[in-house]
């Protein structure tokens, strides 16, 4: 087997002959940014050959490399290894840790989260009068009212040790009626649970003390899930290849949640074993694969979701490193493209609960749109696509260290300012960036409402090449890439198909809600990158509703907010049910307006029907 070094850490690993660079670089464990699953698409994961066998260079390199393969540059999706090679990581940014909303906004709920503990003193068993182990602890909770319905194997298993030890004086840990974990003495003032926000590009965990309701630590990670695919579409695509691939896209899950975990307990010097609650949403795909549910049928027309019901399962059976007995919860899913996630965005926001009529975008691959108040809730899913994560722009990148993620554009467009992610040298662009961009772009000029780039001949910030004109924001001097970073024309392009999928998504929601733009109240955004767009720009270029920017608010990542609520109180889980039962799904690409709406949407900005009564 050939044996594959990676440069500059010297990571080294051994594949089949046939492997491409992509699966070397997975099988060492290296996140190579494979945005578009290693389909050759996105052009993004390049290295450079130190030296080795490699195949001839493909089609794809061809295009997205061009004169870069003359310096040993390959795409590792595409480069298959024919004997030993060592190749170098050129772009070190895409593995940092990558800029993310962890909290959100979380509205004040009561402590209730239908799990407790309980210390009791056990009458030890007389031999004229023999009960089991099980009887006595039974009579011990009546004796304190409460009422018993179950033991689970764990605690039967931990039970005679624990009596033994203690003395007969334990600890019951009792979820909804189940005695779910006995304790020697009394650890009665510690019960902490765990909320996990499972999102296609990042993940969030978050422990709650469940005595208190307080949340003591949060952090996240990139989903390491991105090998396989940046978007939901890729990652299924890999499963359909192999029986085993949904089993290792689900680990790989797992033990991302378990090393931020892991990390936590030592932070907090918290007790694996005093975890005894799970909470975890995602969107219909996420779900599905962390649970092990085949998510194959929401690629197939009319996109059907295996499950939309609660789950209520124990954690250690998923391989989650906690209380074996602890439970992990979901919220129901809505519909194919309309998970848990979205759930509990509608949840923490409180939109069910309104009286004005709001609009609530979760931003990102795929867009949860949900529109109206509490006597109506109409929700859709736009396919928007990866542009604003970098897939398809050409500088595009993750918002990591050295993304560009400002841009104001001045003196009718000659020049640029701009600031970057940790305030270094600019390696490219992400999607915050990218949005202000093409706005600064418009308001300047420098762009048309078709969104084409306007032919200045004394600009030389304005480039012409084979594959069309182009507007440099940083020239090759200034960057870290000694490269010019360039919005092109078709960047622009992918940017207002994106930002066309959301805004038709709205617009048709508005539509069926019997609504136009000036009947909204509020515009609730939610999730990593919407934290961090200009709302100036975003209605710029029509990706928001054009109503005052007093009036739009960022709320974070109220998924994990969502899931944070469940955790810390079982009405708010009822709620989460009552809520995805009474949530309408608009599957907006049959509405007879859609066509029409959608090219209106590519324009920059809306002009045909924004503003209007006529959908009323």
């Amino acid at each position: 087997m050939p044996t594959i070094t990676f440069l500059p850490d010297g990571l080294k690993t051994q594949v089949d002959i046939e492997s491409t660079l992509l699966e070397a670089s997975r099988e060492a464990s290296i996140q190579l940014p494979a945005i578009c699953g290693g389909r050759g698409i996105c052009g993004k994961c390049r290295v450079r050959t130190v030296k080795g066998n490699l195949t001839p260079p493909t089609e794809a390199e061809n295009m997205h490399l061009d004169g870069l393969l003359s310096s040993g540059f390959r795409l590792a999706c595409q480069a298959r290894i024919l004997g030993d090679a060592t190749v170098y990581i050129q772009d070190r940014a895409s593995l940092t840790k990558q800029k993310l909303a962890i909290l959100g906004f979380e509205p004040n709920v009561d402590t209730k989260p239908g799990i407790f503990k309980v210390y009791i003193e056990v009458e030890k068993p007389r031999l004229k009068n023999v009960k089991s182990y099980e009887s006595v602890v039974r009579e011990a909770l009546l004796n304190r009212g409460i009422d018993a319905s179950s033991f689970s194997l764990e605690a039967l298993r931990k039970l005679p040790r624990a009596l033994k030890e203690g003395g007969f004086k334990i600890t019951v840990t009792i979820d909804e009626g189940e005695v779910i974990d006995v304790d020697k003495g009394d650890t009665s003032d510690t019960l902490y649970g765990v909320a996990i926000d499972l999102g296609s590009t990042k993940i969030a965990v978050f422990v709650v003390d469940l005595l208190t309701g307080e949340t003591i630590y949060g952090d996240g990670a990139i989903n390491p899930q991105v090998v396989y695919g940046e978007d939901i579409v890729s990652r299924i695509s890999y499963i359909l290849e192999a029986d085993e691939n949904l089993e290792k896209l689900r680990v790989a899950a797992v033990e991302a949640i378990n090393n931020l975990v892991s990390e936590i307990y030592v932070k907090l010097n918290i007790d694996p074993n005093s975890i005894y609650k799970v909470s975890l949403v995602g969107n219909t795909a996420m779900h599905h694969i962390f649970y092990g549910i085949d998510p194959t049928s929401l690629v197939y027309s009319p996109y059907p979701a295996v499950s939309v019901s609660p789950i209520r399962v124990k954690a250690s059976t998923l391989g989650l490193k906690v209380n074996r007995s602890a439970y992990i919860y979901s919220p129901p899913n809505i519909a194919g493209f309309v998970g848990a996630d979205a759930v509990a965005d509608i949840l923490a926001s409180r939109i069910h609960e309104s009286d004005e009529l709001t609009l609530l975008l979760d931003i990102g691959t795929n867009t949860e749109i949900i529109l109206g108040d509490k006597h109506l809730l109409l929700c859709c899913s736009a396919a928007s696509g990866p542009a604003f994560e970098g897939m398809q722009i050409r500088y595009g990148m993750k918002a990591v260290e050295g993304a560009i993620e400002r841009v104001r554009i001045f003196d009718g467009g000659f020049r640029v300012d701009y600031s970057t992610i940790g305030s270094t040298k600019p390696r490219g662009i992400c999607g915050s960036g990218i949005i202000d961009a093409i706005a600064e772009m418009f308001r300047t000029g420098m762009i048309d409402s078709r969104g084409m780039i306007e032919a200045y001949t004394g600009n030389p910030r304005v480039k012409y090449t084979s594959s069309g004109r182009e507007f440099v924001l940083a020239w090759s001097e200034e960057t870290a890439i000694n490269e010019d970073i360039v919005i092109s024309q078709r960047d622009i392009r992918e940017i207002q198909k994106a930002k066309a999928a959301i805004e038709t998504g709205w617009l048709l929601l508005l539509k069926h809600y019997g609504a136009s733009v000036e009947d909204l109240s509020k515009i609730l955004v939610a999730g990593a990158f919407g934290t961090y767009i200009d709302p100036e720009s975003a209605k710029t270029i029509g990706l928001l509703p054009d109503i005052p920017s007093d009036r739009i608010v960022f709320l974070g990542n109220t998924a994990g907010s969502g899931a944070r609520l469940i955790l810390k109180n079982v009405d708010e889980m009822m709620k989460a049910v009552d809520i995805a039962k009474s949530v309408r799904y608009v599957e907006i690409a049959i509405d007879p307006d859609f066509h029409r709406i959608y090219f209106s949407s590519l324009g920059i900005p809306y002009t045909e029907v924004r503003g209007s009564k006529s959908f009323k």
